[in-house]
């Protein structure tokens, strides 16, 4: 994959930190009308069934907010449209069916059709493939040769579901996923790649505006607002393509490794909430995997920036 990293708007970090603020003030500001109009029209609401042991209907805003700040922040890069058609795509595509699948509850099979052409469209048709998976052995790069495009796809939906999975506890994915876009956005800085950072540092804007509402704390015991299935599938996707082009066009500065370490938080994540359980929720009104998680995140930010 060969990419052009676009100019940013705006190369003094006041502005680029402005431009931060603003899609984190967007988000929250949109979520927050968005959930407005969800309850006043009954679209777009979870309800409490028998198997869902939240209190009341819970508004699905959270995804559709976060795809249209995306696609803004795509445009806000004037990154050339030949390159990230395939990430717009997807934005759009898994976004609106999630829409879909919220308003009527989908079965399994038209999802997972709907993935599997996404995904197949971004590596065979878009070029979004991961070619080496690193030096495992210390014998040089490992190549996948002709299994590029077929290992890809493998990832992309992997990841894209087991993301989808985690939706299931107050501030889960939000906090995984936003971890995973700040260590992509210091990725992205530190190794040349000034335009997928600051997209990745856009989404954990976003993010961040989405777990205003949706992560425990002192002062809100349970979410408000959720992402839906239109922002956990697109978020997977989102995380993928920018992790596989973050390999691809640093020209070895990030290993697949480092990646799949990044990546990878969503399984121990989900692992460690399990084995945790809610230890500090009598004491903080949230887990212990969320408060540790953007703990991490700030320190991170400290220690690499």
């Amino acid at each position: 994959m060969n990419s052009t990293q676009p100019i940013l708007p705006g190369t003094e970090l006041p502005v680029l930190v402005g431009l931060w603020l603003a899609a984190l003030v967007f988000s929250a500001l949109a979520i927050a009308v968005c959930a407005w109009l969800a309850r006043r029209t009954g679209l777009l609401l979870d309800h409490a069934t028998g198997r869902k042991r939240h209190d009341g209907s819970i508004p699905l805003v959270g995804g559709p907010v976060l795809a249209v700040l995306l696609l803004l922040a795509l445009l806000a890069l004037d990154w050339p449209l030949r390159e990230v058609w395939p990430l717009a795509l997807g934005i759009v595509v898994l976004a609106g069916m999630g829409v879909i699948d919220d308003l009527v509850d989908l079965p399994a099979w038209p999802r997972l059709l709907v993935q599997a052409l996404v995904v197949s469209v971004a590596v065979f048709i878009g070029d979004t493939q991961l070619h080496f998976i690193g030096d495992l052995f210390g014998m040089g790069r490992i190549g996948l040769g002709p299994l590029a495009p077929w290992f890809t796809m493998l990832c992309l939906l992997f990841l894209i579901n087991a993301l989808n999975m985690l939706d299931g506890m107050d501030g889960l994915l939000g906090t995984t996923t936003l971890v995973s876009a700040a260590a992509l956005a210091l990725l992205g800085r530190a190794s040349g790649l000034p335009a997928d950072g600051f997209f990745a540092a856009l989404l954990s804007a976003g993010l961040l505006g989405f777990l205003l509402f949706n992560l425990r704390s002192p002062w809100r015991r349970r979410a408000s607002v959720y992402l839906g299935d239109s922002g956990s599938m697109m978020l997977g996707f989102v995380i993928g393509w920018l992790a596989i082009t973050a390999v691809e066009t640093s020209n070895g500065r990030i290993s697949p490794v480092t990646i799949a370490l990044i990546l990878v938080l969503s399984a121990v994540g989900l692992t460690y909430e399990i084995a945790a359980g809610r230890v500090l929720a009598p004491f903080f009104g949230t887990s212990l995997l969320t408060w540790t998680t953007v703990i991490a995140t700030v320190l991170g930010g400290f220690s690499l920036g």
